[in-house]
């Protein structure tokens, strides 16, 4: 799918963000020992997600206010907003369940494995199949520009280990 270029980054860590929501899968299933090995190799991406994606949306994205005039040619639009505003709530308390759910696997409770595969597939999905689509339909030009700054740092390349 073809996203506005102030959104590619995000959507670049989405692909990201699927690739380690399928390896947390299989490493659910592997020895507590492989589990942890998973985890360390792999404590840049988990930050990176965490500490930077994640904060990047909560900051942009979804801490962004959205003014719609309505009027009988924008009801669509009106149905966006309340769309968005409802997606904006739901996808700030993912995070907040991620982060949580991250910190316990760092801490060693790799029983929340799974639970964080899953979560994380679901949430990213609905990021770029929902989310998205209404940010490109809502947002201004300026406020596009804001996400795109602040995915302008530099960027760290990782690989998923493991």
């Amino acid at each position: 799918m073809k996203r506005h270029h102030d959104l590619v980054s995000l959507s670049h860590d989405h692909h990201l963000s699927l690739v380690l929501a399928k390896k947390c899968r299989e490493y659910a299933k592997a020895t507590p020992a492989d589990q942890i090995r998973f985890l360390k190799d792999n404590i840049p991406i988990f930050e990176d997600l965490i500490y930077g994606h994640f904060v990047i949306e909560d900051n942009t994205i979804l801490n962004i206010e959205i003014n719609v005039d309505l009027n009988a040619e924008s009801i669509t639009k009106g149905d966006s907003l309340l769309a968005f505003n409802s997606l904006c709530t739901q996808l700030k308390s993912e995070h907040t369940k991620m982060v949580l759910m991250y910190t316990a696997l760092a801490n060693g409770e790799l029983e929340h494995m799974t639970e964080f595969a899953q979560l994380l597939h679901q949430h990213t999905r609905t990021e770029e199949r929902e989310l998205f689509p209404l940010v490109e339909e809502l947002f201004t030009p300026s406020q596009l520009s804001c996400v795109l700054n602040a995915c302008q740092q530099p960027e760290n390349e990782h690989a998923i280990i493991g």
